[in-house]
């Protein structure tokens, strides 16, 4: 299996646990696993100062959490390592999948255009270009061109 390791920063024993120890022992000495308010609010406040605001600050500067999420779709996790060996997963390989997919839909959206077509027999037929929808509508986009050439044309001869 190809399991990325998750970085070890963050991780924290937010409690120890003596509960076996404190069974075992309870005639001798009081439980460690209840210090009283007082000694639990000094725990609570170093674990903040000390190693809480440490991590916060790294994980802020190196961002190693995020790094680690976003190579997440590198891996593969596979639970037959016997299967054949699954095709690494690189930006370029992923936009090749991508575009790939595109295009598969991209034919299959035009294999059902002349379906349609074929449905409605007796239909006229309806042109696809603009041109031959409005023929004087495609030449239109000259019409300025021209007329901004004449107006060039004019203001250099008048001045």
């Amino acid at each position: 299996m190809d399991i990325p390791m998750a970085p070890g920063l963050g991780l924290l024993l937010e409690r120890t646990h003596y509960d076996s120890y404190d069974k075992k022992h309870s005639k001798d000495h009081e439980p460690l696993t209840d210090w009283g308010e007082i000694i639990e609010k000094e725990v609570e406040r170093t674990k903040f100062e000390l190693i809480t605001k440490d991590m916060l600050e790294t994980e802020l500067l190196s961002q190693g959490m995020l790094k680690w999420l976003a190579d997440l779709v590198h891996h593969d996790f596979s639970s037959n390592p016997e299967a054949e060996e699954p095709e690494k997963k690189t930006f370029v390989t992923m936009a090749a999948a991508c575009a790939n997919k595109a295009l598969k839909e991209q034919e299959a959206t035009s294999s059902e255009a002349p379906e349609a077509s074929e449905v409605a027999e007796g239909a006229p037929e309806v042109a696809s270009a603009p041109e031959a929808a409005a023929p004087e509508l495609a030449a239109a986009p000259e019409e300025p061109k021209a007329q901004i050439e004449e107006e060039k044309v004019a203001a250099a001869g008048s001045s």
